[in-house]
């Protein structure tokens, strides 16, 4: 009876072996072979454009003279702003993982300073 137990045991381990075998060929196959995925440029909303050049941090000499330029507060420098304009100015900043973050402006309190909404 200990005979017929070993080889069932044996065909057990044998058959998990293969399965075993078969998922890590089926898994690296699927890392060698899956697309790599590219980050897409972002694509301003309509009537928006970039419009980082016109705006320095609060560190920056222009940022306190006066000059054409805004004044942002973001713990993401003056990258990806994009701004539109008709009869008020709206701007958005995103952030690394490409998040919209609307920009408020607190024109009546300090002038042309602009400061980034978390939320």
């Amino acid at each position: 009876m200990s005979v017929g137990f070993s080889k069932l045991t044996k065909g057990i381990s044998l058959m998990i072996r293969r399965l075993f075998a078969a998922t890590v060929l089926a898994v690296g196959a699927g890392v060698v072979l899956a697309p790599t995925a590219f980050a897409q440029d972002h694509v301003p909303a309509p009537g928006f454009s970039p419009y980082s050049e016109h705006f320095v941090t609060p560190l920056e000499p222009d940022a306190w003279r006066p000059s054409s330029t805004f004044t942002i507060a973001s713990p993401f420098g003056t990258n990806d702003i994009y701004c539109a304009s008709y009869k008020s100015t709206m701007c958005y900043q995103l952030d690394p993982a490409g998040n919209r973050h609307d920009l408020i402006e607190l024109n009546a309190y300090i002038p042309k300073l602009w400061v980034y909404n978390p939320f």
